[in-house]
């Protein structure tokens, strides 16, 4: 019995070690590894809590390319949902410290997120105000209102830690003696 529970811990240590580890995003990284907008649109980012996007639309309004229509007491509404664990990609940077985030093929619809300073330099979602209940955000050139849990959505990176050796070389010519000079 000893054998096979020795067996199964270790299974579970080797296939955990093999996973992803997700770790959250933070200025602490962007300096350390001194990463620009190339370094940036390589990088895979995931979300770390759902976000929901709400708008109620307007009489003329009826087509939806993304998301979903509800109707809420006699209203359409329009939800945008990305899921925990989302994948999204860098497209660019609107100011200093803030990224824009797609988690969608087109590059007009996109989130930021910026660091929270009390937080470790996280990145999490912003918004343009937070109410008590919920945030004001705009995604693809509209206004749309997000609970205020979506605060704490943070970017999430895989990171694989491996264990390097930096090695400097230096090729030596050599040295002579210069006939001319004593």
């Amino acid at each position: 019995m000893m054998k096979y529970t020795l067996i199964t811990v270790i299974a579970v240590f080797i296939l955990s070690s093999c996973g992803t580890s997700l770790r959250p995003f933070s200025e602490n990284l962007i300096e350390e590894y001194a990463y620009d907008d190339y370094a940036l649109e390589n990088i895979q980012f995931y979300l770390s809590e759902p976000i929901v996007l709400t708008r109620t639309l307007s009489g003329g309004e009826s087509a939806i390319d993304h998301g979903r229509i509800t109707v809420k007491r006699g209203k359409k509404v329009e939800e945008i949902i990305f899921k925990e664990g989302t994948p999204g990609q860098y497209i660019f940077s609107p100011q200093k410290n803030h990224l824009a985030i797609s988690f969608e093929s087109n590059n007009d619809n996109y989130l930021i997120f910026g660091p929270i300073k009390n937080r470790k330099g996280i990145y999490r979602l912003l918004a343009k105000k937070w109410e008590e209940d919920y945030g004001t955000v705009s995604y693809n050139g509209k206004e749309y209102f997000t609970p205020a849990s979506s605060a704490y959505a943070t970017l999430l990176v895989d990171i694989k830690t491996r264990n390097t050796v930096q090695r400097r070389v230096k090729e030596v010519e050599g040295r002579t003696i210069n006939q001319g000079h004593r």
